[in-house]
């Protein structure tokens, strides 16, 4: 399952709020094909940094452990109770944005899935894979009943 963790960057003086950095780890990756007129895969977190407001957003296969995140070796009792209120807040807060984004995304994939596999005449239980077979083998079918250009040569 997919971790997610914050990591603080400076601030800087224009700064209103403390810039950050998502990063999403033990993340198994899923690209798919949003239609037939952009065949190459789109990454599920295509922009997402933007609409969250993070600086960036890095995603790892493997397990990282943010040093940067563990802050118990340098905070008094005082000070780390003042601020893990804080810092699980804007991650609460990340987290459901990321989480209504990918909601978002997954309701627009199955739609254009839905309307794809219904033009194509196929059940909507198909992969993106059978979609792309499907629409390949139809090109290649137009392609062999088209007659050859004449007029080119």
């Amino acid at each position: 399952m997919a971790r997610l963790q914050i990591l603080e960057l400076p601030q800087g003086g224009s700064d209103d709020r403390p810039p950050f950095v998502l990063i999403v780890d033990q993340y198994l990756a899923r690209r798919y094909i949003t239609g037939l007129d952009q065949p190459e895969p789109v990454s599920e977190f295509d922009g997402i940094a933007e609409k969250i407001g993070a600086r960036a957003v890095l995603v790892f296969e493997e397990a990282v452990d943010i040093p940067a995140n563990d802050l118990t070796a340098y905070l008094g009792e005082a000070e780390e109770q003042a601020e893990t209120p804080r810092a699980n807040e804007r991650a609460m807060r990340a987290e459901e944005k990321l989480k209504a984004f990918m909601d978002k995304r997954y309701t627009i994939e199955e739609l254009r899935k839905a309307n794809l596999t219904d033009a194509l005449g196929l059940d909507r239980q198909r992969d993106w894979g059978d979609i792309g077979n499907a629409a390949r083998g139809m090109r290649e079918q137009v392609d062999a009943t088209r007659e050859p250009d004449v007029s080119a040569s």
